[in-house]
């Protein structure tokens, strides 16, 4: 679509804090309208401050264990913060680069994690997701988080990269993209509108997505033996004569 059409039809708006705001006479915490996902250290302190009395920082590693056991642990401590009047959770991977031993927690795991727990309970409209993390690459990386729950992103390696001239514009054009193929022209309105080939199954329900040619699926066979194939000629074309 064209840059005019995109602007008049799309909507990068999100909304931090609990929604509906004041549902049931609780006083919930501030509610704020940003005008995109995309944050700055700065705003993020902003937030932060907002938010005091009503913020929780969970930390996005792990050290033992499974990634998956890390996430669902990550899932615990966001509803019991949630529970306990916090309706900002940030995520945030800053502390997982020391010499302690920990890694960062893939923040799509732990976004889907807390974001089920928190719907199991029927507490997800009681608190936004911002998500913190130097594995955030690239725009298909922050759209699958977006997609899974998050309400705004800092992406710390794109900024780092990036010197003094954030490319928020671009970033906010290529959600537009986004948007106007897979059909969807608000970001309040954008949801798990995406599937999986060769994930497995584990990780693809705790994501809550459909995967294909997963491992021990029929498709997941008939892959690997055609791969098995290729790799037969190709060593049967380098060999002599």
């Amino acid at each position: 679509l064209d840059r005019e059409r995109e602007s008049e039809h799309f909507r990068l708006a999100t909304w931090i804090g609990a929604r509906p705001h004041g549902i049931d006479g609780d006083v919930l915490g501030p509610l704020i309208r940003l005008d995109h996902p995309w944050l700055t250290e700065r705003g993020l302190r902003e937030l932060s401050q907002i938010f005091s009395g009503h913020v929780a920082r969970l930390t996005l590693s792990w050290a033992g264990g499974t990634e998956l056991e890390a996430a669902w642990e990550l899932a615990r401590q966001a509803l019991d913060e949630v529970r306990n009047g916090a309706s900002l959770l940030i995520l945030d991977d800053s502390g997982a680069y020391g010499p302690d031993g920990k890694v960062a927690l893939d923040p799509a795991l732990a976004v889907a994690a807390a974001g089920k727990a928190l719907s199991d309970e029927s507490l997800a409209r009681r608190a936004s997701i911002v998500v913190k993390s130097g594995m955030i690459r690239n725009l298909h990386d922050a759209a699958v988080l977006l997609g899974l729950g998050a309400s705004a992103i800092l992406p710390s390696s794109i900024w780092a990269l990036s010197g003094d001239e954030l490319p928020i514009d671009v970033l906010n054009h290529g959600l537009e993209k986004v948007f106007s193929t897979i059909g969807t022209h608000w970001l309040s309105g954008y949801g798990r509108n995406f599937s999986a080939i060769g994930l497995p199954q584990e990780v693809a329900q705790l994501l809550g997505i459909e995967t294909w040619a997963s491992r021990r699926s029929i498709f997941w066979y008939f892959f690997r033996s055609r791969r098995k194939a290729l790799v037969m000629v190709c060593a049967m074309t380098r060999s002599p004569g």
